[in-house]
């Protein structure tokens, strides 16, 4: 099925001076429809039916803070750069540092701990032995001993690979 832009803009509901759109959004919130045959972003639609085309290697991102927002005078092109700039400086985009937060605040929770991986590591206990003894499943012991999980890192050396400052 083939939407016109009124027929978009029909399935908005006013808040404001934006446009929010009611139908499909994709994890993120950016409205989605079907047209012609394939799923379309809105945003990119609308922008480029009432601005004109896209220029390349530019996103469409609103400038208000409604992911859904299809209101014209709300799109803005802008590149990947503009884009992360923009989100780091409204705290949206996490930085490295948040990410090594997390991981630190998951590890005090865990049921395990870097000594009690070493020693899993140099066990002769079997899998399934390992697992009862410390409370964990099976699958948890094989990331240990496999340093998909718990490996270890050289004094300074920082999660994201290279030598921290």
């Amino acid at each position: 099925m083939s939407m016109t832009l009124e027929q978009i803009l029909l399935g908005c509901a006013e808040d404001g001076d934006c446009l929010l759109w009611a139908g499909a959004k994709s994890g993120q919130g950016v409205p989605y429809a079907w047209l012609d045959g394939k799923s379309t972003n809105l945003r990119r639609f609308v922008f480029a039916a009432k601005k004109g085309p896209i220029p390349a290697g530019r996103l469409v991102h609103v400038t208000c803070l409604h992911p859904s927002c299809l209101a014209d005078g709300h799109l803005k092109a802008v590149t990947r750069k503009e884009l992360g700039a923009k989100l780091a400086a409204q705290g949206i985009l996490n930085p490295p540092t948040a990410r090594a937060k997390r991981i630190a605040a998951a590890r005090e929770r865990a049921k395990l701990s870097m000594e009690k991986a070493q020693a899993i590591r140099v066990s002769e206990r079997s899998t399934a032995e390992e697992a009862a003894l410390h409370g964990v499943g099976e699958t948890c012991i094989l990331n240990v001993r496999n340093y998909v999980t718990w490996r270890e890192h050289a004094r300074g050396a920082s999660i994201f690979g290279g030598v921290a400052p």
